[in-house]
């Protein structure tokens, strides 16, 4: 901040803010994890969120024809499209309830119980609020919900995480949370 720079320490003696190129500025800069690294923890998400919604699609569909006579029912073609339409409508009952709860259920009561998703903590950061605490329930909340507006804005929510000083996307700051680096416990995890 104020210019003077030693080699021989990490703060400023003057104003103690952190010198460039020292240790605590390459921790600084890898406590906010950026936007790829939250690109591939969204990607874990993704495949932890949707493995059982096709499996469940699946078992949808098999319970289906199951109850419509099966497969060798639908060698009559007036049969096959009523069978069919029905299925239709049935597997629409048994899978867009877990279609949209599961999801929403998933990206928020996970960080209140684990702290982060999956993807985050496989990677090892945790959301927390602006007083580095876990999430309460109306936070968790409010970024699940903020987060809808990240994506439908094309995505440029998730985008303004690599030009943020502090890697927030546009939900991080309407819900006043921060994804940070997991302090490892005393059992080391």
């Amino acid at each position: 901040k104020c210019g003077k720079i030693s080699e021989y320490r990490e703060y400023c003696g003057r104003c103690g803010a952190i010198l460039p190129g020292s240790e605590a500025d390459r921790k600084a800069r890898s406590y906010h994890p950026g936007f790829w690294t939250r690109l591939l923890a969204r990607l874990i998400d993704y495949a932890v969120v949707f493995a059982p919604l096709l499996v469940w699609c699946l078992l949808a569909a098999g319970l289906t024809l199951w109850f419509t006579g099966g497969i060798e029912a639908l060698g009559d073609p007036a049969y096959a499209q009523v069978a069919w339409r029905a299925a239709g409508h049935f597997s629409l009952f048994l899978f867009a309830p877990l279609a949209l709860a599961w999801p929403w259920l998933y990206f928020t009561l996970l960080p209140l119980a684990a702290g982060a998703t999956v993807g985050k903590l496989l990677l090892g950061y945790e959301i927390v609020d602006s007083y580095g605490e876990r999430l309460l329930l109306r936070t968790s909340i409010t970024r699940t919900l903020a987060e809808a507006l990240s994506l439908l804005a094309f995505g440029l929510g998730y985008l303004s995480i690599s030009f943020d000083e502090e890697k927030q996307g546009w939900h991080d700051k309407i819900a006043g949370t921060f994804v940070v680096r997991r302090e490892p416990t005393a059992n080391g995890l």
